[in-house]
């Protein structure tokens, strides 16, 4: 329940902190999770937390620019994950824009326009940047039971929301990546 954890869960306590590193247990049950799954875990772990050092970058970063709102890894393009290259929206655009217009968001969703989202819903935030989410009368009955569908939920809604809710509040949403994972992305679409 990563994201009702974070909504529900996490809000009593958003606006005691400058910066968060939302992290979970990844656990894909759509693929096969041994070397599918698994793989896509082991990359948003690696491209969120990959070092002490890296995660002083992570943070110094966020310090040296006022207006990053979120940073995450960029979708997955491995193993049957591949098809989400060009894809990003997939069976969520409707849904997402009826979600945008429930928070009253003034930014341009366009189905063309791939989202600078957290499609394995790890991401570093500022809480101020998605106050808006925060704000929402968000209950754990709002979100779908596990496991749940591949597309097409709230929940996938959300992790596409994020990026414009930022946008919304004059932030700005982008990537990370380690550099293993880096030099292995670029290996992915040679």
């Amino acid at each position: 329940r990563d994201v009702s954890s974070l909504l529900v869960g996490f809000k009593p306590y958003a606006e005691q902190y400058d910066l968060v590193c939302f992290m979970h247990d990844k656990k894909v049950t759509q693929l096969d999770y041994g070397s599918k799954g698994q793989a896509f875990s082991d990359r948003c772990f690696e491209n969120m937390l990959a070092s002490k050092e890296y995660v002083g970058n992570v943070i110094d970063l966020f310090e040296k620019q006022p207006f990053l709102g979120l940073l995450c890894p960029p979708p997955p393009i491995h193993a049957d994950y591949y098809s989400t290259l060009g894809c990003e929206w997939s069976d969520n655009f409707d849904i997402t824009k009826e979600l945008a217009e429930e928070l009253k968001l003034e930014v341009d969703i366009n189905i063309v326009k791939e989202p600078v989202a957290p499609l394995g819903t790890m991401f570093w935030f500022r809480p101020e940047a998605l106050k808006t989410l925060f704000e929402q009368d968000w209950a754990y009955d709002d979100f779908p039971k596990e496991p749940n569908e591949t597309n097409g939920t709230l929940l996938h809604a959300i992790e596409r929301i994020y990026t414009f809710v930022i946008q919304n509040a004059g932030y700005y949403s982008a990537w990370v990546l380690s550099e293993k994972n880096a030099q292995a992305e670029w290996t992915h679409l040679a």
